[in-house]
């Protein structure tokens, strides 16, 4: 790559330029009025729908909706990022309250049908016109069976908004944390708190949908069989661990950003020229942000909506995890990228597909740094890294045995859960600060199924077959896109 093409400038012109901008706010009142005219003209006809046509008017405006929301709060989450704007803050409260009570309505109109609408919907969906809108429509008909109708979806809704805000608290904590404001004692005392009260409300949500139990939910959640997730989790170990031996002793080397591009770019089209494209393309059209001063702590992300291009955002300090941290949110963007053709209601719906992807280019680096074989590279990483997975089998194994607890009353307080981490955990600190588990256990799990099958798949199978599971998009489920290559 041409170093004069490096663009490292936040590129956001297709979006808006700032809350004061009078787009941002026509988007915001429009999609107020898409609910609200959304609910109004369906509430009274939903059951009644005789033709496809007038049910695939009902899907295609729904995921307008969902397409308007997702946009904006893709812009508010980087802008508030960005400039920690207080103002975006608030305006994402106000749109998950909004998109909240849009999807209480819509599961109420979906609760108010009876058996013989469904057993019509299964048999009308079946038409060509509904192949993007299939898959999702059957699992929400699976859900609906399952639900307990004495469940309070009022209830179910206010926990949710309770959950987001408690993982904005969390992530505060952290920032304050790293920026040394708080102490240890005090972060582990703020965020024991918080993960007792998610746990607890997501154990609480599941039953309300009628689930046995949490984990249940999460595996139809996630799109995978918890019998194919536990296969998984017990090859782990050995499949992936073994085979990071490698070690030439720790390097300090400091990449600078154009090094750091140019051997991303590098390995990437080694695998495929188009990969080394795709990076270009990210780079010169300003999609990835560095930032490279007042780093407090490591952070990488990326993100994107079906109708918009992914970004990726990371503090970068040169260091060899760095330049894997930002080829893994490589992956992501590919994946994410790759899966616009599909609905919105099932887009990225399965993390354990994105992550796949994310460690295979992880495994692309990986083998183009071993083959170039300089003395400066820290090949001593790829040994952490089957020593960060095996610490993630700790942590998956004992947030899995918690949420059981507290689902069978075993675990009652925070002081409980405390007790259980210090005595299962090899440090309470380190179980607190280990950034996934305030979202689902499952996010852990999903490191451990990438990191597990990749391996294997690296070694036996092409390029070609890694661009039909990037394509997927959450269109079917992980086990029957993965069955075939175990």
């Amino acid at each position: 790559m041409h170093h004069s093409e490096l663009t490292f400038s936040w590129n956001l012109d297709e979006f808006y330029t700032g809350f004061d901008d009078i787009h941002f706010h026509q988007d915001f009142l429009l999609l107020q009025k898409l609910t609200e005219k959304f609910v109004k003209n369906y509430k009274h006809t939903f059951r009644t729908f005789h033709t496809s046509e007038k049910l695939l008017g009902f899907y295609e405006e729904n995921e307008r909706i969902l397409k308007l929301a997702e946009k904006i709060k893709y812009f508010i989450f980087y802008k508030n990022f960005l400039d920690l704007s207080s103002q975006g803050q608030e305006y994402l409260k106000k749109l998950n309250t909004l998109m909240l009570d849009f999807f209480q309505k819509f599961e109420k109109m979906l609760d108010e049908c009876d058996e013989n609408f469904y057993k019509k919907l299964e048999n009308l969906v079946q038409k060509p016109e509904f192949e993007k809108y299939r898959f999702a429509i059957f699992r929400g008909i699976s859900q609906k069976r399952r639900r307990n109708k004495s469940g309070n979806i009022y209830v179910f809704f206010q926990n949710t908004l309770q959950i987001q805000e408690k993982i904005h608290q969390y992530g505060t904590l952290s920032e304050e944390f790293y920026q040394t404001r708080i102490d240890k004692n005090v972060f582990c005392e703020s965020v024991l708190e918080i993960y007792f009260s998610l746990a607890e409300l997501r154990t609480q949500n599941a039953k309300i949908l009628g689930y046995q139990n949490f984990f249940e939910q999460q595996c139809e959640e996630y799109m995978i069989s918890s019998s194919f997730l536990d296969k998984i989790i017990r090859e782990s170990d050995e499949k992936y661990i073994s085979q990071n031996t490698s070690e030439c002793g720790k390097s300090d080397f400091i990449f600078g950003i154009d090094e750091a591009i140019d051997i991303i770019y590098n390995a990437l089209n080694s695998c495929d020229t188009s990969l080394g494209d795709f990076f270009q393309w990210m780079v010169t059209h300003g999609k990835i942000f560095l930032e490279t001063e007042n780093i407090t702590s490591n952070q990488a992300f990326t993100t994107g909506t079906l109708s918009q291009s992914p970004y990726i955002y990371m503090s970068f300090a040169g260091k060899m995890n760095d330049l894997f941290a930002l080829v893994h949110e490589i992956g992501h963007a590919y994946q994410m990228q790759y899966s616009q053709n599909q609905s919105i209601f099932h887009f990225f719906a399965s993390p354990f597909l994105g992550e796949f992807c994310a460690v295979f280019f992880e495994k692309i680096l990986e083998k183009f740094l071993i083959n170039q074989k300089y003395k400066k590279y820290d090949f001593s990483y790829f040994k952490q890294k089957g020593d960060i997975l095996s610490y993630s089998r700790e942590i998956f194994d004992i947030e899995k045995k918690i949420y059981a607890n507290i689902e069978q009353g075993k675990i009652k307080t925070t002081d409980d859960c405390k007790k259980y981490i210090s005595e299962n955990s090899s440090s309470l600190f380190d179980f607190l600060s280990y950034q996934h588990i305030i979202h689902s256990p499952f996010y852990t799990a999903t490191y451990i199924f990438a990191h597990t099958l990749v391996p294997h798949f690296f070694e036996k199978h092409g390029f070609a077959d890694f661009q039909k599971i990037a394509s997927k998009g959450g269109s079917e489920s992980i086990d029957s896109i993965f069955i075939q290559y175990l």
